[in-house]
Formats: C-alpha cells, structure tokens, sequence
C-alpha cells in the first residue's frame, strides 16, 4: 500500500518548493497528469516519468516552478515502491548497453514504431529507468551519423567493440577505409559477423595464414573485415 505523506495545493513555488528539495531518492510527485521521481538521494534531479516532459530531467526549482503553475493538487509519495524503484539514476554497464543496444536494432527495424515507443518498451523489459535508456539511445543514434564516414577511427573501434561482449575479440584495428577484428575462436565467427553488420558492412575474413601484411596490429589471429554501410 503507498502510503501519502503529505497533500499540498501551495499558490507559490518557494513554499513548494520548501517541501520537495529535502525528499529523499525515489519520492514521487503526482500532479494533474505528470510524475516526477527523484533520481539519487544527493543530487538535486528530479526525472519525469509521465507527462509532457516525459524523459527530461530538471531541478526541484524547476519542478517547483511547474506545480505551482499547474496549479493542480500536489500528491507527494515518499516510500520507495517496486512502481517507482526502477526509476531510480545508476551508470549503465556493459550488459545493459549491449542488451539495450541489441533490443534496439532489432525493433527499429519495424517503421511502424515510434522511437519513444521503443524506449519505453526496452525501459520497461530490461528494467532500466527511461531517461538512461533513451540517453544511451540518443547518443548511439548521434554516432550513427559518424558511421557513413569512409575513414575508419579508434572511435569506430571503440564502437564496434561494445559490441563483442563476452567473445574471444582481442583487437579491432582501424585502417584506412577497414575495421579489422582479430579474434581466437573461429567457431564465433558468424555472431561476430553478424552482430558487427547492425553498424558495419561486412567486408572479408579468413585465418592467421592468410591474414593481410604490413598492416600494424592485424596477424596472428582470426580476423574480419568490416567497411562502412555506405
């Protein structure tokens, strides 16, 4: 049962203010048809989950300024709940980041869906709160746009290699208009070609012994060429 600890119907930010800036990680506000949560006990971030600015994350100032001006009754839930526990900020790590990634090339696929829609499905299945789902997302599909560029990067590198989670990958070299995956088990070979293909195209691959010279880093292993999908 969520208990309510406070009902407020305040005419002035400040003296709403007053009231939120204290609240401890994960209280909830509830006003006309948004929610807020708090997002960590010793930062001042509150993130709407539902409303307008849904996915946006703003100060008690800020939010104070929005209540006020909605003038609709203020409901405060200060107990942390399954409900809201998800919604509390943590660092995505590798498994999640590969997780959310994955789902998200698979969905995407679908032109019938949103992208917010998206995100609030993988949010809501993997159980990450929202806004760092869809910042990583954000940020995937920022770099996206530096994928069609023929000059291969360490920044492409790094790319391609949050994908190889869990795999024998040890190198991914940039050379010229190539990415070169140097890897120890031949049997990982289609899923690291496949996984690979969501961002990259595939190029050629073969073994230690036919593996191309003069090129710093490339030999000695299993290898795969990647090229941009453009």
């Amino acid at each position: 049962m969520i208990k309510l600890n406070d009902i407020l119907n305040e005419d002035y930010p400040f003296d709403v203010y007053k009231k939120i800036e204290k609240l401890k990680g994960g209280a909830l506000l509830r006003f006309g048809n948004e929610i807020w949560i708090k997002i960590g006990n010793r930062k001042d971030q509150w993130l709407c989950g539902k409303g307008i600015e849904k996915g946006v994350i703003s100060d008690s100032t800020v939010v104070a300024q929005r209540i006020a001006k909605s003038n609709k009754k203020l409901k405060i839930e200060s107990k942390l709940t399954e409900a809201n526990k998800m919604s509390v900020s943590y660092k995505l790590n590798s498994h999640d980041k590969h997780d959310v990634e994955k789902m998200w090339f698979t969905l995407v696929k679908d032109k019938r869906k949103k992208p917010g829609d998206i995100k609030d499905y993988i949010s809501k299945k993997l159980k990450i709160n929202y806004f760092e789902v869809s910042s990583y997302i954000d940020k995937k599909l920022k770099i996206e746009s530096k994928l069609t560029e023929a000059k291969m990067t360490q920044a492409h590198a790094k790319i391609l290699s949050n994908l190889f989670i869990r795999m024998s990958v040890e190198s991914v070299i940039p050379h010229k208009d190539i990415l070169f995956v140097n890897y120890t088990k031949y049997s990982e070979r289609r899923k690291l070609i496949k996984y690979a293909e969501k961002l990259f195209k595939y190029d050629s691959d073969g073994r230690m012994t036919n593996a191309p010279s003069g090129i710093p880093g490339v030999g000695g292993t299993n290898w795969i060429a990647f090229k941009s999908r453009n």
